[in-house]
């Protein structure tokens, strides 16, 4: 069975998709794009864990 975006995304994951060229050819470019989404989402959870607790 084949998860797709919609359906992981609907279990709580995020997807980040890249082509393999991307991937071959900026993949410092692509490091970014994965450590942004990561501060993005960390930022996130930090802010509705605040706000979930009274702070």
């Amino acid at each position: 069975m084949r998860a797709d975006k919609r359906d992981l995304e609907s279990r709580g994951y995020t997807v980040i998709r890249f082509t393999n060229q991307q991937v071959m050819k900026n993949s410092e470019g692509v490091m970014k794009i994965i450590t942004d989404k990561i501060l993005q989402l960390n930022n996130f959870q930090k802010t509705k864990h605040s706000a979930k607790n009274g702070f």
